[in-house]
């Protein structure tokens, strides 16, 4: 009597227990550890993609905050040479412009509050917020000052320093033609310091300068100082009510002009000092903010590079072993399954050949 006796009995040894399986649960646990292995390789892959989408995201938020702080560096740098130049010049343009700038940026700062959520960032943005509302503050106090200015400067300063020249020339003029020496000599005096008075103010008008200012007063007050030498030598005369009318222009034109001046040391004050320091401030803190969400966005960059080829070199790694454990799978589940084929062959061949007492393998497998 033949024996079969690869099969004749259980399988043994570390893979036996899939030898002992009937084939159909071979076949399915095949199928199975093949989806299995597809998806831990499915996982890993979306896991990596995942953080490199994470990683992405992070950087395309570093980029936005790097172009809101460019903005705000170059939008403090237009507002602040609009708001000067208006405070030199006087010119409506520039104020206009400075205003649509100025209302511009408060919507990028108003953005970059939004959008910036690190700590260290978020607390130089509120800084650029808290700085430019003073140095806003302060232009709303200049468009005032300097409106205020340019109308004393067209009520008062012109038209009174027109009339009070014309006044004193005429009555220089008319004394001298009279021979009367004893007013014309002083009132073509008079007529001189209004004249370097007008002169020094149309100075300070231009470029707020204390030098000037001094000169001006000194002006004024060689004017006045002629004041009481005309007063004495127009007393009786034809000569007084152009005197008068003369004294009353002086008073006036000064007046008017020491509120300029005021006003001018002010917005000077403003502009130059508490101004200078809060957009200077903005500034240095957008760069700040700038080149700290540039290295950041740097950083991520270079650490998702870093995850994209982890991710690749694992997924490789993965996918080759699960390639070599799939072939030793299907190489063991395929021998076992050949195996019971092949003892249930011989087997067959035995009864065939009358051999009724053969042992027939794998029988309910």
């Amino acid at each position: 009597m033949t024996k079969i006796a690869p099969t004749a009995g259980k399988a043994a040894g570390m893979f036996g227990f899939l030898g002992n399986l009937k084939v159909k649960s071979k076949i399915m646990l095949g199928f199975a550890l093949v989806l299995v292995l597809l998806a831990g390789i499915a996982g890993l892959a979306y896991f990596g993609l995942n953080t490199v989408g994470t990683q992405f995201d992070t950087f395309a938020q570093r980029t936005t905050v790097g172009d809101l702080a460019a903005d705000i560096d170059k939008g403090i740098i237009n507002v602040r040479r609009n708001v000067r130049e208006y405070f030199l010049t006087g010119e409506s343009e520039r104020s206009d412009n400075a205003v649509k700038l100025g209302g511009e940026l408060k919507k990028v700062i108003a953005t970059a509050l939004e959008t910036i959520k690190n700590p260290e960032r978020l607390a130089m943005t509120q800084t650029i917020a808290a700085e430019f509302d003073k140095y806003y503050a302060g232009f709303e106090n200049v468009l005032v000052w300097r409106q205020e200015q340019d109308k004393t400067v067209a009520e008062v300063l012109v038209p009174t320093g027109d009339a009070l020249a014309k006044t004193m020339e005429e009555l220089a003029k008319s004394a001298a033609a009279a021979n009367n020496m004893a007013v014309a000599i002083p009132a073509f005096d008079m007529l001189q310091s209004v004249m370097e008075a007008r002169l020094r103010a149309n100075r300070v008008l231009r470029t707020f300068d204390e030098e000037m200012v001094e000169k001006a007063m000194k002006a004024f007050a060689d004017f006045e100082a002629l004041v009481s030498q005309l007063d004495t030598a127009t007393i009786g005369t034809s000569y007084r009510a152009a005197f008068e009318e003369s004294k009353k222009g002086e008073t006036a034109y000064k007046a008017g002009f020491e509120r300029v001046v005021t006003l001018a040391r002010d917005g000077d004050t403003l502009v130059n000092g508490a101004m200078r320091d809060s957009g200077r401030l903005v500034g240095e803190t957008a760069g700040a903010l700038q080149a700290s969400a540039t290295e950041d966005g740097a950083k991520v960059f270079d650490e998702s590079e870093a995850m994209i080829a982890q991710t690749k070199l694992t997924s490789i790694i993965v996918s080759g072993v699960g390639l070599a454990v799939g072939f030793v799978l299907a190489w063991l589940i395929g021998r076992g399954i050949a195996n019971s084929v092949i003892g249930m062959t011989g087997a067959m061949k035995e009864l065939a050949a009358g051999n009724k007492a053969v042992e027939i393998p794998a029988i309910g497998r």
